[in-house]
Order: structure tokens, then sequence, then C-alpha cells
């Protein structure tokens, strides 16, 4: 049976054939032109000839693609099939490339156990095996361990909603004021300065993990593994997403005034890390805040005075520049303390509502997938978020000199001895 390509060309060519025959017979008689009967038939032929040319076309692309595509599911099967069924026990596959992993995530989708069964062996699976104490033949106690998903810096930072669409961050900020001033006489111009703003915008950042728990596991665990491996994926989240948070943060800061680590220097270094972030931010804003990784909050909670005396006390007297224990420090001459492991090297002195953090509602979002093929779950968490600064010069950092070390106190210099 013919193709429709082979019957629309077999009517093509019989078209322009009678075409021809009108003109043949019109030379057959030495005329040089058609009569009036000829021209409108061989008009009509023409148009119709036209028709099935520009089907032809059509046709002929799409052949083209038709057999490009077959020669790319060719390979498609050959690729597959050069990756090896893994029998039981086998460790996982190795793909030759990114490609032969995503052909066989796709083939998988459309029911090739073979492909499914090679993307199992690449997961990293949690079994039964892998934790035995969370399957005990009898529970007797509570799981000696608690999640936490503590993020300093991110909580300090303002939170303005995530906008509904895009992977930009975009907006407006004023990077000049207009001005009002005294007119200098009657009828004299007043003064007048343009009003500018700019658009920031920070790109979205995609945080996610994943972890496939065997049906055994849920179904036997005491605690309930699936929760546990839940709230350990949101403890990472939160981790590390404040790490990349003091990361950009860190980063976009710029440099102030530094501090060598003594208690004699400590009080002017914090005076002058306040008066440079007044005189340069844009609205001459006063600082409310410092923050401060535990390598900074060693070094000033130990400080002491020549008598050996803490500098920050649990009870302060009048005239110490604040107030601190052992895990915390309440105040620094008057500033809010923020501190956070993820910061090293600096203190960061300025004013949090010039900081924003963006992030996905309800991050991180919880997913789940039920693999029943192979009795198991697909389960993971992910969020986006992006940080930006609305004016960088309302922080400044402070490159710190740290000096603790394990010993004795070695008096107003605020340094220890080593052991």
């Amino acid at each position: 049976m013919p193709t429709l390509l082979e019957t629309i060309r077999d009517r093509f060519d019989e078209t322009q054939g009678r075409m021809r025959g009108i003109e043949d017979a019109a030379a057959a008689e030495n005329r040089d032109e058609l009569t009036e009967a000829e021209q409108a038939t061989w008009d009509e032929l023409k148009a119709q000839a036209d028709r099935y040319a520009e089907r032809l076309e059509i046709l002929a692309s799409r052949e083209t693609l038709d057999q490009r595509a077959s020669e790319t599911l060719a390979r498609i099967t050959r690729a597959a099939a050069s990756q090896p069924v893994p029998a039981a026990g086998d460790s996982a596959p190795v793909y030759e490339s990114a490609g032969a992993y995503v052909l066989d995530y796709m083939r998988q989708g459309h029911g090739d156990n073979q492909a499914r069964a090679r993307l199992q062996r690449v997961l990293a699976n949690t079994l039964t095996s892998d934790t035995p104490g969370l399957v005990p033949p009898q529970v007797t106690g509570n799981l000696l361990f608690q999640l936490t998903a503590n993020r300093p810096t991110v909580n300090s930072f303002t939170h303005p909603a995530l906008p509904a669409v895009g992977m930009k961050v975009q907006r407006p900020n004023i990077t000049q004021h207009t001005n009002v001033a005294a007119q200098a006489t009657e009828k004299t111009e007043v003064t007048s300065v343009t009003f500018k703003v700019d658009l920031l915008e920070a790109a979205l950042k995609t945080f996610a993990g994943q972890a496939d728990v065997s049906w055994q596991l849920a179904e036997r665990s005491s605690p309930g593994a699936i929760d546990l491996i839940f709230s350990d994926l949101v403890a990472m989240y939160a981790k590390n997403s404040n790490a990349q948070c003091v990361s950009d943060f860190v980063g976009a800061v710029p440099a102030g005034p530094p501090w060598v680590g003594t208690a004699a220097t400590l009080v002017p270094a914090l005076s002058d890390a306040v008066v440079a972030v007044a005189s340069n931010s844009q609205d001459k804003v006063m600082p409310t805040t410092v923050w401060m990784g535990l390598d900074v909050f060693g070094q000033i909670s130990g400080l002491v005075d020549a008598e050996g005396r803490p500098i920050l006390p649990n009870i302060g007297p009048t005239n110490a520049p604040g107030t601190s224990d052992a895990t915390s420090i309440a105040n620094l001459r008057g500033l809010n303390v923020v501190i956070d492991p993820a910061i090293t090297g600096v203190m960061i002195v300025g004013n949090p509502r010039y900081a924003e953090w963006y992030e996905t509602a309800g991050a991180p979002v919880r997913l789940s997938v039920t693999e029943v093929s192979i009795l198991g779950y697909n389960i993971g968490v992910a969020g986006m978020f992006a940080s930006l600064l609305t004016d960088p010069a309302a922080f400044t950092k402070m490159a710190v000199t740290i000096t603790m070390a394990a010993g004795a106190s070695a008096g107003g210099s605020g340094a220890r001895s080593k052991a």
C-alpha cells in the first residue's frame, strides 16, 4: 500500500503532466498563447500543483524527522543494552555518561524494568542492615540524640515573602534621594536632586537531599525511620542553607577596622566599626547587631583585665562593655550578639534591617514517592532561597586576630598562654 507521501507525489506528477499536455497542444498548432478555456484549465492545474508541492515539502520534512528519530531510538536502544542488568548482590553499575543515566531514567518511566533495576542500584539505599539500632529485637529506650535545625544568621535577617514566580529575586532600591534645603532668598531657585531607583537582584539557590528507604525498614523500625530520616534531612537543609547564607553575607560586606584581639583595643575597635556603618551607609543608620563565630566568641568571652577579672562578667558593673556567660554574650556595647559557628575569623557589625532572606514558603518542602515495584520509598526535602543586602555599606567586616589558647590568663592583654 503506497504511503501518503507517494500518493501526493504521484498526483503532483499527474497534474504537471496535464499542464504540459495543454502547452504541447498549443505548440503543435503553432500558437504562442493559450485559448481562454485552456488558460483557465492551466491556471486551475497550476494552483492544484502548488498545493501538492506545499504538502510534499511538509511530508518530506516529516519523513526526514521520522528517519532521524528512528536512528536516535536505535542508538538509545543500543546505549541501554550496553548497560548490564545487575544481578542480585551486584554493586551499582557505572554509567558511561550523564546521558546514559538520563536515558535509563526516561525508559524506566515508560515501564522498562531493566532500566529501573539499574537505577535502583545507583541510588544510595537505606536498608535494615544499615540501621541495626533502629530495628532491634526489642526497644528498651529512647533514641539518644536530638535533631536540631538552628540557623542563627538566617534568623537574624528580615524575611520578606518570596515572589510567586521566577528564579531571581528582584526588588527596587533607592540609590539617590531627593533633597530639601533652605531657599537662599525669595524668588530664587530651590534645590532639586534627581530621585534614582536601581533594581537589586539575587538568583535563587536550590538545596535538596533524598534517601531511598525500604518498606521493611519503614514498617519495622521503632522509632519510625521515615520520620527520623526526614528530620535529619531538615536539619541538614537548615545547617547548609545557613552556611550558604553566611558565605554570601561575609562575601558581600565591605572590610572595615580590624580588632587585634586584646581587651584594651576591644571598645575602640567596636566604636570605629559603629562609626564606619553610620558614616558609610546610605541612610546614615546606626548598627544594632554584631555577628561572630565561635572563635571570636571564645576570644571575647575570655578577655580579662589586669587583675584577672572578666571584661564581660555575668553581672556587669557599670563600666563593663557587656555581659556574657559560658554559652552566650548578652550584649556588646549595646549591640545584639548573633553567634554562628559558620562564621570564622571576623566580626560583622551592622543593621539587619538591610539584610533580606527570601525562601520557599514552608521550606524545606517534604517530598515522598512510593516505589511499589521494589517495596520502597523515595523521600527527600527541597527548598529555594536567596539573600541580598539592600545596602552593603550598612555593615562592616572586622578582621579579628585570635590569640586565645587553652591555659592560664596572661592578664590585661587578654591572651592566655598555651599549656
